[in-house]
C-alpha cells in the first residue's frame, strides 16, 4: 500500500512541473486577449464602414475597395483590419494550443484521480494523514484543467473562421456600404428634389392646372362660337378670357420644360422618373389643343367683326 502512494507521489510531483504554466487562471488571461481583439474589431470595422461612406459623400467613384483606396482614411482603416485578422490567427491558436494541452493534462490527472479513488476505497475511504491535502490537489486540479479545456469553445466562431474568410468578409463590406451609401444618396437626392419642386406631385399638379385651363378655354370657345351669331361683344369677350387662359398655360407648360432640362440628372434618380416625364412629355398636346382652337375661333371673331 506504501509503495502504491509512493507511486502516486512521484506521478503527481512529475504532473506539478508541467502544471505551472498551466490552469484556469491562464486560459481566462488568454481568452480575455481574444476577447479584446473582438471588441477591437468591432471598433477597426465600424471605422472601415465610416471611411468608406466618407469616400462616397468626397465624390470618389469605383466598386471595388481597390478603386476606393485612393481615399487616404480608406486605406488607414484597412491597414488596422489587416492587423486585426494577423493578430487574430496567432491569438485563437494560441487559445486553442492551450486548451487541448490542459484538456490533455486533464485526462493525465484524471487517471490519476483514478488511481488514487482505488487506494482510497482499498483503504477504507481515507488518505494516510500526510497524502490528503495531496489527494485533494489532484482532484481540484482535474476539474480546474477540464474546465480550462473549455475556453476554445468560447471564442465566437466568427473570429475562428474569420482569418480563411478575412478576403471575401472585406468585400462583403465594401459592398453593402456601397449599397448603403448609394440609398442614401438616393434619398439626400430625392429631398433636394423635393424642396426644388420637381417631384412627382408637382408636376401632376401641374399637368392637372392644365387640363383644368384646357376644359375652361373649350368651354369660353364653344360659348364665343354661339355668340358669333348674335353677340359679337360677348364673343369677343370670352375669345379674351380664353386668350389670357392659353397664356397661361403656355407659361405652365415652359416652367414644367424648364424644370425637366435643369433637372434631368436628379429627376433620373427619382422613383418616379418614368411617370414625371411621361408627364411633362403629354402636356405639349394640351397647350397646344387649346391654342389652334383659340386661333380659329380668333379667326372666325375677326370675320364676323369684319362682315359686319
Amino acid at each position: 500500500m506504501a509503495e502504491d502512494w509512493s507511486k502516486i507521489d512521484r506521478d503527481w510531483a512529475k504532473l506539478e512541473m508541467k502544471l505551472k504554466v498551466y490552469g484556469l487562471a491562464q486560459a481566462k488571461k488568454l481568452f480575455a486577449i481574444v476577447t479584446a481583439r473582438d471588441k477591437l474589431l468591432d471598433q477597426h470595422e465600424k471605422a472601415f464602414r465610416a471611411a468608406i461612406q466618407g469616400a462616397i459623400k468626397a465624390g470618389v467613384k469605383g466598386d471595388t475597395l481597390k478603386e476606393l483606396s485612393v481615399h487616404k482614411p480608406v486605406v488607414a482603416a484597412q491597414s488596422d483590419l489587416d492587423a486585426d485578422c494577423r493578430e487574430i490567427t496567432t491569438e485563437v491558436k494560441t487559445l486553442s494550443t492551450f486548451c487541448k494541452e490542459c484538456e490533455v493534462l486533464g485526462d493525465t490527472v484524471e487517471k490519476l484521480s483514478d488511481a488514487v479513488a482505488k487506494l482510497l476505497k482499498s483503504s477504507g475511504g481515507k488518505a494516510p494523514a500526510p497524502k490528503a491535502k495531496m489527494v485533494d490537489k489532484i482532484e481540484a486540479t482535474r476539474k480546474e484543467l477540464h474546465e480550462a479545456a473549455t475556453f476554445r469553445f468560447k471564442v465566437d466562431k466568427f473570429l475562428v473562421a474569420f482569418p480563411k474568410q478575412y478576403p471575401a468578409w472585406l468585400k462583403h463590406v465594401v459592398e453593402k456600404e456601397l449599397e448603403k451609401g448609394s440609398g442614401e444618396a438616393e434619398k439626400q437626392r430625392e429631398k433636394e428634389a423635393d424642396k426644388e419642386g420637381f417631384s412627382a406631385e408637382a408636376f401632376e399638379d401641374r399637368a392637372a392646372e392644365l387640363e383644368a385651363l384646357r376644359k375652361k378655354v373649350a368651354k369660353a370657345l364653344a360659348g364665343a362660337r354661339e355668340a358669333l351669331k348674335e353677340d359679337l361683344r360677348n364673343a369677343a369677350q370670352l375669345v379674351k378670357e380664353a386668350n389670357t387662359d392659353v397664356t397661361r398655360m403656355r407659361k405652365l407648360l415652359a416652367e414644367a420644360k424648364a424644370q425637366r432640362d435643369k433637372f434631368k440628372k436628379e429627376i433620373a434618380l427619382l422613383k418616379d422618373a418614368k411617370k414625371i416625364l411621361k408627364l411633362v412629355d403629354g402636356l405639349p398636346e394640351i397647350v397646344t389643343e387649346a391654342d389652334a382652337e383659340l386661333k380659329k375661333v380668333g379667326t372666325e371673331l375677326k370675320k364676323a367683326v369684319s362682315a359686319k
